[in-house]
């Protein structure tokens, strides 16, 4: 096998059902530019969705650093996205000439010094259903996509500090794939992951020499995952709770800077958003927190529970990107489903449901993964980790929220 690391259950085969194409900003570097003006690709752009093909304007705007990104029509959509959900690109140069954005989506290279981790993203309603092909017979194909790494590989980090050794990761990863699959209620598989993070993450255990941090998790952490007894029930703090409105508040804005311009207004209705999640304020934003007051991850259902479930197996089987600390990474994937159940209920509400269903809560955690895109800087991803809240996000997964 290749050597990178990768979630070897995950299957992928595109459904071509365009989600993809619109809202996100798709970059594109300068030498496909180039390309695309050479070839005169204006020709094949589409201004709104109900207008005809073709443009004046360029159809590429300078974004820094050598990157480009394809404009979008009047609906959000990248302009090269056809009315029968086809990339226009791809069907007059080639699925070898579209973007590298595009051919790699829904995966995504990490750099690391333990060697590369590719990630898929669960805004891709194919990821979330595991539909397709295995994509481990696909990762040679996409690493001939991944490109010369640039710049150095990221060190990683167990916590801030904390170094951590590419063997003692891949203990903490199938020591918390253990506890997954090793009980049938989430919560307390949840529950136990956060009580390791929480002896992991003490003070004396974190100024451990490097070997003897090793040895520790490796003695520690499999005793837990092999013999440890059932967590007790948990009941998030009052602080845990603030953070995850803060949490919860970030996600909401991601998507609409995803979906919308960024304008002042814009930014005085995210403000009007802000004090709403922390119930300072009325609706905002066609957002009504109060018609979801109290949602909870409906345990009880299979269907549901299986979908976070492989959630988190996919984050726990990907652990070490490099993107944030271990300990901070894994509590950001319980986090995000804890914001899907919100975005969810939400949605299920606007439905007219009852409750949340397992076609609502796959809407909510495509949408609450619009916090994985963030973390790397910005206003929202400085405040990432503060709000991530550690393994208070595992408690509210649990049922304590």
């Amino acid at each position: 096998m290749a050597d990178v690391l990768f979630d070897t259950d995950q299957r992928f085969t595109c459904s071509q059902c365009g989600d993809c194409c619109r809202g996100w900003e798709i970059a594109v570097s300068a030498g496909e530019v180039e390309l695309y003006r050479r070839r005169e690709a204006g020709r094949w752009f589409r201004e709104a969705t109900d207008g005809p093909e073709g443009t004046t304007r360029d159809p590429f705007e300078p974004i820094g650093a050598g990157l480009h990104r394809i404009r979008k029509r009047t609906d959000g959509a990248c302009g090269f996205l056809s009315l029968e959900n086809r990339c226009r690109l791809h069907e007059e140069l080639g699925g070898d000439l579209k973007p590298l954005t595009c051919r790699l989506y829904p995966f995504q290279f990490h750099e690391t010094a333990a060697g590369p981790v590719m990630t898929a993203s669960f805004a891709c309603p194919t990821i979330v259903a595991n539909q397709g092909a295995p994509v481990r017979g696909e990762i040679r194909a996409l690493l001939s996509l991944r490109g010369r790494p640039a710049g150095r590989p990221v060190a990683l980090r167990f916590s801030d500090g904390r170094p951590i050794a590419p063997r003692t990761l891949a203990t903490l990863r199938a020591v918390f794939r253990k506890m997954l699959d090793g009980s049938a209620d989430l919560g307390e598989a949840s529950l136990r992951i956060a009580a390791t993070l929480d002896d992991l993450t003490r003070h004396r255990v974190v100024r451990l020499k490097d070997e003897a941090f090793a040895e520790y998790v490796e003695l520690t952490a499999r005793h837990a995952a092999e013999h440890g007894q059932r967590p007790a029930p948990r009941t998030p703090s009052r602080l845990g709770r603030w953070f995850f409105r803060g949490l919860l508040f970030m996600a909401l804005a991601a998507r609409l800077q995803r979906t919308e311009r960024r304008s002042l207004g814009l930014r005085l209705r995210l403000f009007g958003l802000l004090l709403h999640t922390h119930g300072l304020g009325p609706p905002a934003c066609g957002i009504d927190l109060a018609r979801v007051q109290g949602a909870r991850l409906p345990l009880h259902d299979p269907s549901v529970a299986a979908i976070a479930r492989r959630y988190l197996t996919a984050a726990v089987e990907t652990l070490g990107t490099g993107r944030l600390p271990v300990a901070d990474e894994i509590c950001l994937a319980a986090a995000t489903v804890d914001v899907a159940v919100v975005l969810g209920a939400l949605r299920a509400a606007d439905a007219g449901k009852p409750g949340i269903d397992a076609a609502s809560f796959i809407q909510g955690l495509r949408d609450a993964t619009d916090l994985s895109h963030i973390e790397g800087g910005g206003w929202l991803g400085s405040f990432l980790r503060t709000f991530i809240a550690g393994t208070e996000s595992f408690a509210i997964l649990a049922g304590g929220a």
